[in-house]
């Protein structure tokens, strides 16, 4: 599938990076995060974008993540629960917060100085995280999602954004076509 114009001028824009760049040179992470529900041929999947905000105000793609939901799945009559994010059905607003969880966890194990801008197009995400909503028609996956943050709000700072879907932001754009 092709890639959105803004998208495709944002990557452009990527200069390469050399790592005595790096160390000191980044302001903050950017996560962009997005879910898809599927269809006739493919199953519900999730990506994450992550990017580095330099102190000049520009931004460095460090790269892309994502993959389909995972289902939860019963062996022998035993429950196995490996599968972070796992769900036993998968339809979009869960593969929205199974990338919000990746995209956490990615922020769990980063630099923990640098604060991390999480981006969603879907204000459920945010509220979850947030801590505003909270359904049980999703199930565990939602629980999931706000303990996490619980437990990144201990040594990082985190703020959550919402972005509008399909309105031309670059890096939401790109999410949206890798899901």
């Amino acid at each position: 599938e092709d890639l959105h114009e803004e998208t495709r001028k944002a990557l452009e824009g990527v200069r390469e990076r050399k790592s005595e760049d790096i160390e000191g040179a980044w302001r903050r992470y950017k996560l962009y995060m997005d879910g898809s529900g599927g269809g006739p041929d493919a199953e519900p999947s999730w990506a994450v974008a992550i990017l580095a905000e330099r102190w000049d105000g520009g931004d460095e793609f460090i790269g892309v993540i994502g993959e389909e939901v995972a289902k939860e799945f019963v062996y022998e009559g035993v429950y196995d629960s490996f599968w972070l994010g796992g769900v036993e059905k998968a339809y979009a607003c869960v593969a929205e917060l199974t990338a919000a969880i990746w995209g956490l966890l990615w922020c769990m194990q980063a630099d923990p100085i640098l604060p991390c801008e999480m981006h969603a197009d879907t204000l459920l995400v945010v509220g979850i995280a947030e801590a505003r909503y909270f359904t049980q028609s999703l199930g565990s996956i939602s629980e999931t999602l706000r303990q996490l943050c619980l437990m990144a709000q201990q040594t990082l700072q985190v703020e959550w954004r919402h972005v509008k879907a399909h309105s031309g932001d670059a890096w939401n754009e790109c999410v949206d076509t890798v899901a």
